[in-house]
């Protein structure tokens, strides 16, 4: 059987008990084709779950857990992954506070290390990676916590996974949901075993890879976390912005043509001060000129990674300065990059402000033929008083479709529009 195959035989179980394999096979939601494909058993499904309900899944889990005067979320960090972790190690960077004290306190499971700030939380984690033996690694920000309804659930999937993918190397990722903005990252790649040989890049947004900086294949799962850290206050408080902006500096002079740099130095330190339409047409131009080093021959994942993200951006700045040949470009380009509900998205807001804008003129071409009234016209005045009525209703513009609706009405027209008018008043009214 392929991976395929087992997560297609375990979703169909039914019935209110469904097999140990079953359940556990559930918490995964999207595996990499270049893992769907594997032969992971010689036997049929029912021999499958058989001999995983005698497996013997004992597994060892470590939590990593970078900190810098975190003593206000690191207790909560630490007691959220307890059941989740076999031990938990707490890297320091020189904490001034009571981080540490509160940190060894919350758990016995805790042990502590310390490192010098050097610059790059890539360095930070890889140092991390090098204080484990073996097992599995999970690395959990000192802002995160795993939502409670999930707590406990996390070793049994690993268990899973090392049944049917021995030797295999992948990325695990939980869901995780930003508190400030309500956004949920789900291609976290927060997890992975100790033997593999994924090391982390990049001083800042760093993310495992490969040696080569191939990104390795990856498996999601549905197992929640929450992100605290990007909240206004605590962003403010511990002056992130400042901070980002100086690493993605430090990042750009080191890595010129490293086009993942200027998808984040625009998100991160140009977009926070657009305030005008001239403004995001300059932060638009500043990411689009970056988009050729993309298709750089011999480009690696590690600096093509936020190619779909940077789309999206360039997209949202040139809403901003109604580009609507922009969104055109570049929803037709995330179509191609396999992100089709994106690309009917901004192509639709596309056709819409093109609608709005035919709809706009309408109500004042007709508006110039009203002074040329006759009595003997009468009725066809009425008539074009109700269709600038449903188009002012189309538009948005209610009060100004009441008033032509009563207009044609005083001429004995309007009936087209009276049902149309009727569900305004009551939406209106429920406003």
């Amino acid at each position: 059987m392929k991976l395929y195959d087992v997560l297609t035989a375990a979703a169909a179980e039914c019935g209110p008990s469904p097999s140990r394999l079953s359940a556990d096979m559930r918490r995964v939601v999207a595996v990499d084709n270049a893992l769907s494909g594997l032969d992971v058993w010689d036997g049929d499904y029912a021999s499958l779950v058989a001999a995983y309900e005698v497996a013997d899944t004992h597994l060892s889990v470590t939590g990593l857990v970078l900190a810098m005067n975190e003593e206000e979320v690191i207790e909560r960090c630490v007691d959220s992954a307890v059941r989740d972790c076999t031990d938990i190690v707490v890297l320091d960077s020189g904490s001034t506070d009571g981080t540490l004290e509160i940190a060894r306190a919350a758990s016995a499971k805790v042990a502590v290390a310390s490192r010098s700030w050097t610059g790059s939380f890539a360095e930070q984690r890889n140092h991390a990676i090098s204080l484990v033996d073996d097992g599995w690694l999970f690395f959990i920000d000192a802002d995160e916590c795993i939502c409670t309804a999930d707590r406990g659930n996390l070793r049994p999937v690993l268990g899973l996974l090392d049944f049917l993918l021995p030797g295999q190397d992948f990325l695990v990722s939980p869901r995780l949901t930003d508190c400030g903005s309500r956004g949920v990252a789900t291609n976290t790649r927060k997890i992975f075993r100790r033997s593999s040989p994924f090391r982390f890049m990049g001083a800042i947004h760093e993310r495992p890879y490969f040696q080569d900086g191939s990104c390795p294949p990856w498996i999601e799962l549905d197992f929640g976390m929450e992100h605290t850290g990007y909240q206004p206050e605590v962003v403010i408080a511990k002056n992130k912005a400042e901070r980002s902006r100086t690493m993605i500096e430090a990042c750009r002079t080191a890595e010129p043509r490293n086009p993942k740099w200027v998808h984040y130095e625009t998100r991160d330190v140009l977009l926070p001060g657009v305030r005008s339409p001239d403004g995001a047409k300059a932060a638009y131009d500043h990411l689009h000129s970056s988009l050729p080093w993309y298709s750089r021959p011999g480009i690696r994942d590690y600096e093509a990674d936020q190619l779909i993200d940077a789309t999206l951006l360039l997209c949202d700045l040139a809403l901003r300065f109604g580009g609507r040949e922009e969104i055109a470009l570049h929803a037709a380009a995330l179509s191609g990059l396999g992100r089709p509900v994106e690309a009917a998205y901004y192509t639709a807001v596309v056709e819409f402000g093109s609608a709005m804008t035919v709809l706009n003129r309408i109500p004042s071409r007709l508006q110039e033929v009203v002074g040329s009234a006759t009595p003997d016209t009468a009725t066809a005045l009425g008539k074009l008083r109700e269709l600038q009525a449903l188009v002012s209703l189309s538009s948005g513009d209610y009060a100004a479709g009441v008033a032509y609706y009563e207009q044609a009405r005083s001429f004995g027209c309007g009936d087209s529009v009276r049902d149309s008018m009727d569900r305004a008043r009551t939406a209106f009214t429920a406003l």
